[in-house]
């Protein structure tokens, strides 16, 4: 933690103050005079901690209970300084591109702090669980969702052109950008994770179009396009299920009814991965509508349960070739983890390359050798999810005599298998330029 604010302090000695406003100076000097306050009751209240932490402490509800009412007040008022300062600064629209890294220095330094406090239960009695049940709201969740995405901003220091905000679990998970992200993601409940995530595949479209999804009127477009009626109408039953089910108004086994209940929409869903209409590569990434058909489809497949009921709900369906199905939509989510795990490899490697030899402090990585690590962890899986394509491509063409033609009579998959052959072929070219970096 202490290395983090000193980090976050180097960064704001590097600012040429001439540059910018007062006001917005300033803000970043309160920001970290408070994380400054806060590590200086720490250390007040339970000493300076050795290494291990978790051996070097006292109990600390004994402590708190020891303690005078004034000492647990300022910890209390600190602790949610924090907290409100990482819902306020969310518009990074007021903050100037050239000091957004030092935003999310901030926020990495308040997500540690928060994170060291709740995994040591450094906290007097029931704050811990006041903090966890906010981040657990509606509104903890919608600062979640803000917040992660405001972490990437294009042309700010440390972010390139494979600098994107999170659209998939994989990147909550693996990104280096969002690893403090990741700790509080995976404190939340599945319902609450399955909200974060339904609302990043909803981030992905246009926001006029987002609006459509989140009102319940009809609009122009679409009474003009039944198509997009039709897909506005689903996600707006998506979102109500997942609504009821963050609020525990559904009950046991209602993933299961739900499925049932949209059965229709899922057989159309999966007409469109058989044969999509609306989908191109463009600049080697998967673009279009049908492409976002397709993330509701894989949200449904991997959090909700599709994968188990793929039989009962495609089986004997006129239009619907099952095997088919099954083989196209997993060729989209190899080719949609292959494009997420390269951006990651490429930013990462990206990232470390302009920063200094001892690496981003903020991110606990502090020598070359972690730095190879990290980049061999994105490039093994990068390499790995290639392995699996090249296998299971050849797999269908020794089972499937007409997969060759299935593939070429769709533009998007001949498109997208051809891109995919090609990045194969050229894994050794990008292994060397990574590794160069």
């Amino acid at each position: 933690m202490h290395e983090s604010i000193e980090t976050l302090e180097e960064y704001m000695s590097e600012i040429n103050v001439q540059q910018y406003q007062n006001n917005q100076l300033n803000t970043f000097k309160k920001l970290i005079d408070q994380l400054n306050n806060l590590e200086n009751l720490l250390e007040h209240v339970f000493g300076t901690p050795q290494v291990p932490l978790q051996n070097s402490l006292v109990e600390p509800q004994a402590v708190w209970n020891n303690a005078d009412k004034g000492q647990v007040e300022d910890f209390e008022r600190s602790t949610w300084d924090l907290v409100s300062n990482l819902q306020q600064i969310l518009n990074v629209n007021t903050i100037p591109q050239a000091l957004h890294h030092i935003l999310v220095a901030h926020n990495d330094c308040a997500l540690q702090t928060l994170q060291l406090i709740r995994r040591y239960n450094l906290a007097p009695p029931g704050l811990n669980q006041q903090i966890q049940d906010y981040l657990r709201s509606r509104q903890g969740l919608a600062w979640f969702i803000g917040a992660t995405a405001n972490s990437v901003v294009m042309g700010s220091k440390f972010q390139g052109d494979h600098s994107w905000e999170p659209y998939s679990e994989i990147q909550l998970k693996h990104h280096f950008r969002f690893s403090d992200f990741n700790k509080v993601f995976q404190d939340l409940a599945k319902k609450e994770q399955d909200w974060i995530l339904f609302h990043y595949i909803l981030r992905q479209l246009d926001p006029s179009l987002k609006e459509f999804i989140d009102d319940e009127y009809t609009t122009e477009k679409m009474k003009q396009d039944e198509s997009w009626n039709h897909w506005v109408l689903f996600t707006r039953k998506l979102r109500n299920f997942l609504s009821k089910e963050l609020e525990g108004d559904n009950q046991e086994g209602s993933s299961r009814r739900f499925l049932m209940d949209v059965r229709d929409d899922l057989v159309a869903m999966a007409k469109v991965c058989i044969d999509p209409q609306n989908a191109w590569i463009n600049h080697n990434s998967m673009q279009g509508d049908d492409c976002f058909i397709l993330g509701f489809l894989r949200f449904l497949h991997h959090r909700l349960g599709l994968k188990y009921m793929i039989s009962e709900i495609f089986g004997g369906e006129v239009g619907i070739n099952q095997v088919e199905f099954e083989q196209k939509f997993s060729l989209y989510n190899l080719a949609y983890d292959i494009e997420i795990w390269k951006d990651m490899l490429l930013d990462y490697s990206y990232y470390t390359s302009i920063t200094s030899a001892q690496g981003p402090k903020v991110k606990n990585i502090s020598t070359k050798t972690e730095k190879e690590v990290m980049k061999n962890v994105y490039w093994k899986n990068l390499r790995d999810k290639f392995i699996e394509y090249k296998k299971e491509n050849a797999r269908n063409f020794d089972s499937d005599k007409d997969w060759k033609k299935k593939l070429r009579n769709n533009l998007f998959y001949k498109n997208l298998l051809e891109l995919l052959d090609t990045q194969a072929s050229h894994l050794g070219e990008l292994y060397h330029k990574i590794k160069s970096m």
